[in-house]
């Protein structure tokens, strides 16, 4: 069985493949990196365009356990 996190990046590439078929005005989605990852990541940044030329909004918030904020806020 694949990770969790497998599973999820294939359910997303795939929604990007399928393209304008699902993709809808208005429809979000927002990408997490890991801890001490950045949100330029390479893997991050292929999956960000794939999803915008399918007509996906795409947000890549940077979070508090970046590399360079390592815990500067809580979660919340």
């Amino acid at each position: 069985m694949l990770p969790r996190i497998a599973r999820i990046l294939l359910v997303a590439k795939l929604m990007a493949l399928a393209g304008p078929a699902i993709a809808a005005d208005g429809i979000g989605i927002v990408l997490l990196h890991g801890k001490q990852g950045m949100p330029s990541s390479p893997n991050l940044s292929a999956l960000t365009d794939s999803l915008t030329k399918a007509g996906f909004l795409v947000e890549r918030p940077e979070m508090c356990w970046s590399r360079q904020r390592i815990y500067d806020r809580t979660y919340s």
